[in-house]
């Protein structure tokens, strides 16, 4: 999001907090819940707080890391090379020193100003002093003026996960985890390889489409090597060997591919923090090139935060308006909206009940599953049956027992994974619903379930051995490991203490499982069944409020009119940043008070001219280049237009033919493949489903809307569409992972040997790329379009068209094609700036003339 985008957010919320304060001018009960609503949603606005993790497998440093970013010059927090940390400390700015300790029973200990320093938290943070968590802690907040990190960031060091109390579930650690947390900072010592613990996390990291970057440790480990024969491998050369070893480990994550990566040596950065002289050592420690792009992606996050937070604004704005709209119209409007909005409501109230009861029952079935009574009940009466007659036994020598044995193991471990896949299945019914009903997830949702157990709620702090005061327990020999690799001897054991041991054995794994199954309800709750209540209790009250109707003096009438216009306005000013046009359509004043209808003009609101000037030019040129890239319209053209993503199509169709909030919603409704304005003689004997849709194009520009499945592939092999289409449109996702892109484009696109064959009528065109700003501009040229220009270039055809834009900003395809007139070597940086200027093209950011500059002379040391 730009500066650009932030200041018409903040201008779009001021002026809705002041039709707000008109509405209630007003003083009309209609309106109270939905203006409630909305101040709630305008309350959301304020900084999100952006939630990471250090998160890495034992000893990999992030103690160390958290020390340095605490800014005090003292190891606040223990580091060595064993598991340190036992518990979750979360680490924040703030105006002066603030310790909260939250224990397991509710209470809690706080503490502000110098006496937060004065006693050590190692008493309660490190193994060594409070061993398998004695003292009862759930998690510590420690927030003082010396982070070096900004307001809104809070970051949390956690155990290894690899040194959990039981192992058998630090999946479940992760799965709650992740889902909370904005971002995932992955720690791992430089030398050190990547583990199958650190694959394991990686995968859960892809599955929750986490935010991620990579930290490598221990920088100072590296030493310059001696080769023989004079010859030696610097520390340089040595530090990109390991950076690169890092980025070949995580090839195979297609979804990590340009994931930042940073080497760090902590120790250097503490002596600067001790002593500011040590500025060799702060530079040398890699902490500056940290900060920078934590700092990076927080902004980053706070955007997407602020933009979700605006739909989810609009939306309701939309809703009020449209109440206010009914409160005011004619009789035939209002028996039609209510109308349609009952239709609304009995789909939304239908689906929560179906969803209530679909969780309440896999919660009971579960619960009952999850305890370890009957299964202890059981096996108690196996074990005693076979060893009724002996009272000591060696269990590894016995067949019969080790059998039992590892059926238990089996048992336990498919009921876990058997629990997990259902809960996952139930999830995911749920979110298929929602997208459906055109509803959103929020990760600040999920965070909200429950802010005393955020993070790795289910760390096992207590072994069995510590539980039933034995070292030789059931546990001993492997109920939950695989047997097979223990050890060969063993101790003969008492058979009733083995029995009673195994109870507690069963009760320590299931009582994980049956926690993660309340973290689960309470997380379906939070974010999916409180969003979709609140929603059908605010559409209950509108229809209700609209039925019963309300009188108004003409003053009010009036005013209603004037508030109404103005939402619709305020909506039309932010409309680029999100998929779902206002109507341009103002509320016409039909004033039951006059026989004649009353002008809707006067004199503009002239505030945001210069905003509003700059949204046109970009609109502007948004549509200028795109018809370069069909060569003119002149005579009409015929758009083949291909995307797996449905939403992009609908995304890039709004943009060029400006469509309104209606159409937008009717081409929802559709169906791929179909068209859009396409001539009766060209719409196959009127067997697709054509969509006229009027405007400046009408007559000049059809599409054919195609999807990358059968039906469409069926219809273009059929009529030979390629074939009588003057462009062939493609969508490319995810360029800034040129590999995913590739897969998408080459191995998983049905059309792909067709668009070889017609390679000459290609337009390829991505709608996402704000992720290549300022030093990534020319990553985009030498790396993301050119890897995918070798694909489809020949000699007869030459480079392929492309069409690259982020809302309206375009500005890219610009640098694209200066870009490769200075990479053939026909002119310099400096020419390809004067050339950007004289087209006119706005310089600002991310295209100001520095960046441009820099850019540019990148890519001329790249060729």
């Amino acid at each position: 999001m730009t500066e650009r985008d932030e200041i018409r957010i903040q201008e779009f919320l001021q002026r809705l907090k002041d039709a707000m304060l008109r509405l209630e001018d007003v003083g009309m009960e209609q309106f109270g819940r939905r203006i409630e609503n909305l101040t709630a949603n305008l309350g959301m606005f304020s900084r999100h707080m952006v939630k990471s993790g250090l998160v890495g497998i034992t000893s990999s440093g992030k103690s160390s890391l958290l020390n340095v970013l605490l800014g005090t010059g003292k190891k606040i927090l223990k580091e060595q090379s064993k598991a340190t940390t036992n518990m979750i400390v979360f680490c924040s700015k703030s105006p002066e020193p603030e310790l909260e300790l939250n224990f397991d029973n509710g209470s809690q200990v706080k503490k502000r100003g110098q006496e937060v320093l004065t006693e050590s938290i190692w008493k309660y943070t490190s193994e060594d002093e409070n061993p398998q968590n004695k003292f009862n802690v759930k998690y510590i907040r420690l927030a003082l003026p010396t982070f070096l990190l900004d307001d809104g960031t809070e970051i949390a060091d956690t155990p290894g996960l690899d040194a959990f109390g039981n192992k058998e579930h630090e999946d479940l650690t992760l799965r709650e985890f992740l889902p909370q947390a904005d971002m995932i900072i992955y720690l791992s010592a430089i030398t050190s390889p990547m583990k199958e613990a650190d694959k394991r996390v990686l995968n859960k990291i892809m599955d929750a489409d986490q935010r991620i970057m990579f930290v490598q440790t221990c920088k100072a480990a590296v030493v310059e090597k001696s080769l023989g024969d004079g010859r030696k491998e610097t520390v340089a050369d040595l530090l990109n060997k390991y950076k690169g070893d890092l980025e070949k480990s995580l090839a195979p994550f297609t979804k990590l591919k340009g994931a930042p990566i940073v080497q760090v040596e902590t120790s250097h950065a503490m002596k600067y923090i001790k002593d500011n002289n040590e500025v060799a050592a702060w530079q040398n420690s890699g902490m500056d090139e940290f900060v920078f792009v934590i700092k990076s992606l927080v902004k980053q996050l706070q955007g997407e935060y602020a933009l979700k937070n605006l739909k989810k604004t609009v939306d309701e704005t939309n809703a009020l308006n449209n109440l206010i709209k009914n409160t005011i119209g004619e009789d035939t409007n209002k028996e039609a909206n209510i109308e349609q909005q009952t239709k609304d409501l009995a789909s939304l109230s239908g689906f929560l009940r179906r969803m209530v009861r679909d969780k309440d029952a896999l919660v009971a079935k579960w619960k009952g599953h999850l305890n370890p009574t009957e299964l202890y009940n059981y096996y108690n009466l196996e074990l005693s049956r076979i060893f009724g007659y002996r009272y000591n036994y060696n269990p590894l020598h016995d067949k019969e027992f080790m059998s039992r044995v590892e059926e238990i193991r089996e048992k336990t471990q498919n009921v876990k994974n058997d629990f997990l896949n259902a809960i996952d299945a139930a999830k995911a019914r749920y979110m298929e619903s929602f997208n459906e009903l055109g509803l959103e997830v929020r990760r600040a949702d999920m965070q909200a379930t429950s802010m005393s157990s955020f993070f790795l709620p289910n760390v096992q702090k207590k072994r069995v051995s510590d539980a039933t005061g034995a070292a030789q327990t059931a546990s001993k020999f492997g109920f939950f490991k695989d047997t097979k690799k223990e050890a060969a001897a063993a101790e003969f054991i008492d058979k009733d203490k083995f029995i009673r041991d195994l109870k507690v054995s069963l009760s320590m794994f299931f009582e994980p499982l049956s926690s993660h199954l309340d973290w689960w309800s309470n997380t379906i709750m939070y974010s999916f069944m409180e969003p979709l209540q609140k929603k059908i209790v605010s559409l209950n009250d509108d229809i209700a409020r609209i039925k019963r109707g309300v009188s108004f003096d003409e003053a009010q009438y009036n005013a209603l009119v004037a508030v109404s216009n103005e939402l619709e306005d305020i909506l039309g000013e932010v409309s680029y940043l999100y998929n779902v046009d206002p109507s341009q359509r103002k509320t016409v004043r039909f004033n039951r008070y006059a026989s004649r209808v009353l002008s809707d003009k006067g004199a503009g609101d002239s505030r945001n001219l210069f905003l509003q000037l700059g949204s046109r030019l970009f609109e502007s040129l948004f549509h200028t280049y795109y018809l370069d890239c069909l060569g003119g319209i002149s005579e009409p053209k015929t758009v083949a237009l291909i995307g797996q993503d449905y939403d992009t199509q609908i995304d890039f169709s709004r943009r060029l033919l400006r469509l309104s909030g209606g159409q937008v919603s009717m081409l929802n409704k559709m169906e791929r493949p179909f068209s859009i304005n396409l001539s009766d003689s060209a719409n196959l004997e009127g067997t697709l489903r054509n969509v006229e849709i009027a405007g400046e194009f009408g007559g000049l520009l059809s599409f054919y809307i195609l999807g990358n499945d059968a039906p469409s592939m069926s219809l273009v092999k059929s009529a030979g569409i390629f074939d009588k289409v003057d462009i062939i449109q493609v969508m490319v996702e995810d360029m800034h992972r040129v590999a995913s892109a590739l897969t998408d484009l080459v191995r998983r696109n049905l059309f792909f040997d067709m668009l070889l064959a017609h390679r000459d009528k290609l337009l390829l065109t991505n709608p996402s790329a704000a992720y290549f700003q300022k030093d990534r501009l020319h990553i985009l040229v030498t790396e993301a379009i050119a890897e995918i220009d070798r694909v489809f270039r020949s000699d007869s055809v030459g480079a392929v068209r492309w069409f690259i834009y982020e809302n309206f900003e375009i500005r890219y395809n610009y640098f694209n094609l200066l870009s490769n007139r200075l990479i053939e070597g026909g002119i310099q940086p400096e020419d390809c700036l004067k050339e950007w200027k004289d087209v006119g093209i706005p310089l600002d950011e991310p295209f100001s003339e520095a960046t441009l500059l820099e850019q540019f002379e990148e890519l001329l040391q790249n060729v």
